[in-house]
């Protein structure tokens, strides 16, 4: 599965709004498309930082929905001064560890590295051999997902929780298994951001789906 992200800052006191024409939007713009696999939006309540993902079955059918990607940022935007629309990157899910769909109420850890291409499956190995064992063993575990674009080497490791608690609670038992997957991955830093699954309709697959 395929993975195009958009970085977005919507005004937190109107997340609600935008969160409940999200959906429509979205379906409007994709889902007669061939390859769509569904969408999501997540945010952090308390800054407004927020990240609109689609999905999709293949590259090439990724690609061919960009000219309806551009169409819809630029809807969206136009809406109000509430929403600033900012990067834009494709990805390649390397590894899908769920226990079931993403769901709204959901809570994500997102570590975003820019390494090598070439260190990409190094990465991956790390993750299911060492930090997958470890984040199942936590409460509230949801999924641990690996998605990385293999054109720039940048790698997306995230992991989902039941509740805000369990996923603050389980930053300890993953905090040198990040630093080893940094250094791994041939880079400097991780930037490491927090989000609520604010609207998830992603279609899947099997429960649980490594590669």
């Amino acid at each position: 599965m395929f993975l195009r992200l958009t970085w977005v800052q919507i005004a937190p006191e109107r997340l609600d709004e935008r969160v409940a024409k999200y959906p429509q939007e979205i379906q409007s713009a994709f889902g007669q498309l061939p390859g769509f696999r569904g969408m999501a939006l997540l945010a952090n309540r308390a800054t407004g930082a927020g990240l609109s993902a689609s999905y999709w079955d293949s590259a090439e059918t990724m690609q061919a929905s960009e000219e309806a990607g551009n169409a819809a940022r630029e809807q969206a935007a136009g809406q109000g001064n509430d929403l600033q629309i900012g990067e834009v990157d494709r990805f390649e899910f390397i590894i899908q560890e769920r226990l079931g769909p993403p769901r709204a109420g959901n809570f994500l850890r997102l570590n975003d590295v820019q390494g090598s291409p070439a260190k990409i499956d190094d990465v991956a190995n790390l993750l299911r051999e060492r930090a997958l064992p470890a984040a199942k063993a936590q409460p509230g575990f949801r999924a641990m997902l690996m998605a990385a674009n293999r054109q720039t080497g940048r790698t997306l490791v995230a992991s989902a929780w039941e509740t805000a608690a369990d996923r603050e609670a389980s930053d300890a038992a993953v905090q040198g298994l990040r630093r080893d997957a940094v250094q791994v991955a041939g880079a400097d830093t991780v930037k490491v951001e927090l989000y609520e699954y604010l609207f998830a309709e992603v279609r899947t697959g099997t429960p649980a789906e490594v590669r």
